[in-house]
């Protein structure tokens, strides 16, 4: 039985510098509030500094018009995301580790910042 592109994907980046990340739901939640809370962009900052506080849930994004919105934008830019260029950065040899601040590809497979 073969294995599907997603979960070959999933297994890369389990083998990655994000591996004990990704398997960490604590770590995991911190590092996306924590990235959110550091973004330029103010919806999302303002979101992930009241997720990181505690002064908002994850599910009470959807009462806000302008969180769902932001959050459907989001789920536009997962769907461009190049999964093979995201394949390739897992595989690399020496990938940013994300206690260096490092991050994955972005939708077009360039590196972000």
């Amino acid at each position: 039985m073969t294995t599907s592109p997603i979960t070959e994907l999933l297994e890369k980046l389990d083998r990655s510098a994000y591996g004990p990340l990704l398997r960490d739901p604590t770590r995991r939640r911190q590092a996306i509030y924590d990235g959110l809370a550091g973004s330029a962009d103010p919806i999302a900052r303002e979101i992930g500094e009241q997720l990181r506080d505690g002064r908002l849930r994850p599910s009470d994004l959807l009462r806000s018009p302008e969180y769902r919105s932001f959050l459907d934008r989001g789920a536009a830019a997962l769907r461009l995301l190049d999964l093979d260029a995201l394949a390739r950065w897992a595989d690399a040899s020496s990938p940013a580790s994300p206690r260096d601040g490092g991050s994955g590809p972005d939708a077009a497979g360039k590196r972000l910042p």
